[in-house]
């Protein structure tokens, strides 16, 4: 019972210091002009009461490779965090000498065919709206109806 309540403050507290980091960074005359310099893709979710629920970014260098090599992208949603539970999902590819290229990354807060949605239309939005030939997945179904939701041209396996 008591690592359950240790467990649902710890929740509590990491979903406070996110949302309050969000709103400094939002608003922080510094953070924006550091920002303008890196050039940095940044999306947040959030729930009706203002929680985070998900977050995208991607910095300028994965966006320059993405639309250098985005024929076949890898969507893995294998990663967990350990306290949260939170999907880490990195969106990958591989460049012309073979190398693993990271093309950006996200933190959702669940596995549900919306919340996909949501993620494929902020990274079509961070690369200039060129989409993927083909993304390579597990078989998930909800993933499955996102891609075709928001790729409908894109191959799917």
């Amino acid at each position: 019972m008591k690592k359950k309540v240790r467990n649902k403050l710890l929740i509590l507290l990491v979903t406070v210091e996110v949302t309050l980091a969000m709103s400094l960074f939002r608003s922080s005359n510094i953070f924006k002009k550091k920002l303008s310099l890196i050039q940095i893709f940044f999306a947040s979710e959030v729930d009706n009461a203002g929680t985070l629920r998900s977050i995208f970014w991607a910095d300028e260098k994965a966006i320059s490779l993405y639309l250098s090599f985005c024929d076949v992208i890898v969507f893995d949603i294998t990663y967990r965090t350990n306290h949260l539970n939170l999907p880490f999902t990195p969106f990958n590819g591989v460049n012309h000498h073979r190398q693993s290229i990271l093309f950006g990354c996200a933190l959702l807060a669940d596995e549900q065919r919306d919340t996909f949605v949501w993620l494929f239309n902020k990274l079509l939005k961070c690369m200039h709206e060129v989409v993927p030939k083909v993304i390579i997945t597990d078989q998930d179904t909800q993933i499955g109806d996102a891609i075709k939701i928001v790729f409908p041209t894109t191959r799917h396996r």
